[in-house]
């Protein structure tokens, strides 16, 4: 092939070759401007969802101030010689408890509206309280079970001893009954429950039961994963006895037995002399930490950082570059 004849070929090689690098360059320009246009769409998208959520919250978070102001109001503007009407009294105590229950303890206004509806023997104003109750504590169980469902995989362990309010004179009171409404814990006897995790044994015993004002005394044994040990022995943790009440609520009134173990005895029902009374034991999730407990003191937050460390080390470093 002569000289004259190469050159049209390596002409036309090269024409091809800026061709191809032209079309390449433009579909990669074209590919990066659908992609941008895409990435910029969908960030759009996730922005406007985080504003319209924020802009939700911030909406809600409003009406429920507003909302809590204008129920408290009557209560503590109320002067001292005017008397709050009892069923008035009733209804906002019972809105307080079902939309902030959550977020502050509401016990103290139950029981005081409770007492004021006893003192006109307002029978029905009072099941209705109990009623809200009931409603709260099974919420706050059910975020509960959410909450370990996510965290651990499985919800949160619920039992439902059930007790017999009147003892009989041939009635048996043992250790560790059942508790299910075939074969309810005997007055004087106890309902028995394990951690999740089989590290602690619990023990209930009700004693004390007041019909009139529905409440029982609760003495509770601790050991660690022996049945039916009591002070002294080398398996137990503590014991306390309380006053248990409808208006004891999981998230509020639980016991802690150690970091990761925290468990809570709720009255759930308790309706007349001589019918069962129902209790609700929740097991919280492990390294469940509270709402009320969850500002962090500032030295285990240090601690949690290494600032004093780090801290240390720098002071150290800064002497020996001042040496």
């Amino acid at each position: 092939m002569s000289s004259n004849e190469r050159k049209p070929r390596n002409e036309e090689i090269r024409l091809w070759l800026e061709t191809g690098a032209k079309f390449i360059a433009a579909s990669i320009a074209a590919i990066a401007v659908v992609a941008a246009t895409v990435i910029g769409a969908s960030y759009e998208k996730k922005l406007s969802s985080i504003n319209l959520l924020s802009q939700r919250e911030n909406a809600e978070s409003g009406v429920r101030s507003a909302m809590f102001g204008s129920l408290v109001r009557p209560l503590i503007e109320v002067s001292p010689n005017q008397k709050l009407d009892p069923s008035r009294y009733r209804v906002i105590v019972e809105l307080l408890t079902l939309n902030f229950h959550d977020q502050f303890e509401v016990k103290p206004l139950l029981y005081d509206a409770d007492q004021v509806l006893a003192g006109i023997d307002d029978v029905a104003g009072r099941r209705s309280l109990r009623s809200v109750s009931r409603r709260i504590i099974d919420r706050q169980i059910t975020s509960l079970s959410g909450t370990a469902q996510i965290a651990h995989g499985k919800p949160a362990k619920v039992e439902e001893p059930w007790f017999n309010s009147i003892r009989g004179a041939d009635d048996i009171a043992e250790r560790c009954s059942p508790g299910n409404s075939q074969s309810p814990v005997m007055i004087g006897g106890s309902f028995c429950s394990q951690s999740p995790d089989g590290k602690y044994h619990l023990e209930i015993r009700l004693d004390d039961a007041d019909f009139q004002e529905t409440t029982a005394t609760a003495s509770i044994t601790i050991c660690r994963a022996t049945p039916q040990c009591g002070v002294g022995d080398a398996n137990y943790v503590l014991g306390y006895n309380f006053r248990l009440t409808h208006f004891d609520f999981p998230l509020t009134d639980n016991s802690q037995i150690d970091p990761q173990h925290r468990f809570a005895i709720s009255l759930y029902s308790y309706k007349v002399e001589g019918g069962p009374i129902i209790v609700k034991l929740v097991w919280f999730p492990l390294g469940f930490i509270t709402a009320r407990e969850r500002p962090m003191n500032y030295v285990l937050l240090r601690e949690a950082l290494d600032i004093d460390e780090r801290d240390d080390d720098a002071l150290n470093s800064q002497a020996q570059a001042t040496e």
